[in-house]
């Protein structure tokens, strides 16, 4: 962990650890689904790094400022990771069912694009605490 964190650090950590999950979605959709469109490799590839930077940026708000009450950097990163991926589903509408489909198979049971909400609260879990561990806590920023 650095000795005095910065928004920079914060913000280069988020992002190297959300390109490497969108990196790892790039290469193997075309191995999901073969039939996927270069768009949405592309729109996967830098999802990640823009979910990592909401991550870092919102960590160094304090109580009232986002929420009314102090939450913990792991809730606000799986918040943060889960809505993102929400918006996502929105956006991305019948690929996203037809990603499941291909991924668990059409008569699955949870077979639904609903799976990349905890999908993404687990990325935004893994980029919180590599932030955490090798950024600094955010809040010591806001105070500067």
């Amino acid at each position: 962990m650095l000795d005095s964190p910065t928004l920079l650090s914060r913000l280069a950590v988020a992002k190297m650890a959300g390109l490497l999950i969108g990196l790892t979605g790039f290469l193997l959709l075309p191995l999901i689904l073969p039939s996927a469109p270069d768009q949405a490799r592309w729109a996967m590839l830098l999802w990640y790094p823009t979910v990592g930077a909401m991550i870092a940026m919102l960590d160094t708000l304090d109580k009232g400022e986002a929420l009314p009450w102090r939450t913990p950097w792991w809730l606000r990163a799986m918040l943060i990771g889960g809505w993102m991926n929400f918006l996502a589903i929105m956006m991305g509408g019948p690929f996203m069912d037809e990603f499941v489909d291909a991924l668990l198979g059409v008569d699955h049971p949870l077979s639904t694009s609903l799976l990349f909400v905890p999908e993404g609260a687990a990325a935004g879990l893994v980029i919180g605490y590599l932030v955490m561990r090798f950024a600094g806590d955010g809040r010591a920023i806001s105070d500067d």
